[in-house]
């Protein structure tokens, strides 16, 4: 058994490039699946069921794309035009920066400290903003193997009952209760997760959005959306999320930029202090640090797709790792 399960380990290291349109997959038949079987409770065949969800989804998707993506592709070409505009007086902000030692009365041994700094930050800085340009390319392009998950989905949900009863048997009968009540342990975390976490994005988005609004700035739906999509990535997302907007809102005014900053921390707090607890709870139950090195491990790992899956993966991995603990450690009947 345990040799399995270690070959089973290698062989998904060793497949990880091609994982990600299933591991999406299996996240879209987990969520669709309960609205499919309601649909079969009132008589529907499964085949109509799951096309039935499937046409609600994607009215609901061209619904938003109707509202949203003409505003999104306006902002987009917009923040194109002012890139360049934006980047000279980042180099102006840069060289006055740098300057600044030549008019004040310091040693030359600190004129030269401080320049070999200014200039480490610069290229810190350089190498943050070009392997976030690259992590977002490699996401975009991968995008085109995700058209795959939808037809796995299918398949996956279509079979959902016979896959149940295949993985079932190859259970020893005197393991099956406990393995099921395991599932049932990771299917709670696993869907308490993953429903809270979209809902927090939801709630995230639109009060980025309208504290955006409020202050006047420039390019909302595009940062809004970043800060929503943040939200799936514990810690390190809600910040890297609102570093553009503070950029962009620097640009325009050092005051704007310093309300651009505290509109983040309280939104952050909200969501930290009150919005999380309440909906998303303990249910994966991870300390902070398990949480950020399941981090970067997945990042390390699968990339952008890495990050997005590893505090799900992370706490399925803690259900099991309690789960086998306590029987192991549970004093013979």
């Amino acid at each position: 058994m345990g040799a399995l399960a270690l070959t089973t380990i290698v062989f998904l290291y060793s497949t990880r490039a091609v994982l990600p349109p299933f591991l999406l997959a299996f996240v879209i038949a987990y969520v669709l699946s309960p609205p499919v079987d309601y649909l079969t409770r009132w008589r529907f065949r499964r085949p109509f069921a799951i096309l039935t969800v499937y046409a609600l989804l994607i009215m609901a998707v061209a619904v938003i794309i109707f509202f949203l993506v003409p505003s999104l592709i306006s902002e987009l070409n917009r923040l194109a035009r002012a890139l360049p505009t934006y980047t000279e007086q980042v180099r102006d902000w840069a060289e006055a920066i740098q300057a600044l030692p030549r008019r004040a009365p310091l040693p030359e041994s600190l004129q030269v400290a401080y320049t070999e700094t200014i200039q480490e930050l610069e290229d810190t800085l350089l190498q943050i903003t070009e392997g976030a340009a690259k992590s977002l390319l490699g996401a975009l392009s991968g995008a085109f193997s995700l058209i795959l998950s939808p037809f796995l989905a299918y398949y996956l949900i279509l079979d959902e009952e016979r896959l149940k009863q295949a993985a079932i048997s190859v259970i020893p009968a005197g393991l099956r209760g406990q393995i099921l009540e395991l599932v049932g342990e990771v299917n709670g975390v696993l869907g308490g997760f993953l429903r809270g976490q979209a809902l927090l994005a939801g709630i995230i988005f639109l009060a980025v959005a309208a504290g955006l609004m409020f202050l006047q700035m420039r390019f909302v739906l595009v940062l809004s959306l970043l800060a929503g999509i943040g939200e799936f990535i514990p810690y390190f997302g809600p910040l890297l999320s609102a570093i553009p907007a503070v950029a962009i809102a620097f640009v325009q005014s050092p005051w704007l930029a310093l309300k651009v900053v505290i509109l983040f921390v309280v939104v952050q707090q909200l969501e930290g202090a009150v919005l999380a607890p309440r909906i998303l709870g303990a249910r994966v139950g991870l300390h902070p640090l398990a949480v950020i090195f399941a981090l970067l491990a997945g990042g390390y790992l699968l990339g952008f797709w890495g990050l997005v899956f590893a505090v799900p993966i992370a706490g399925t991995l803690r259900v099991v790792l309690a789960f086998l603990l306590e029987r192991l450690t549970s004093p013979p009947d």
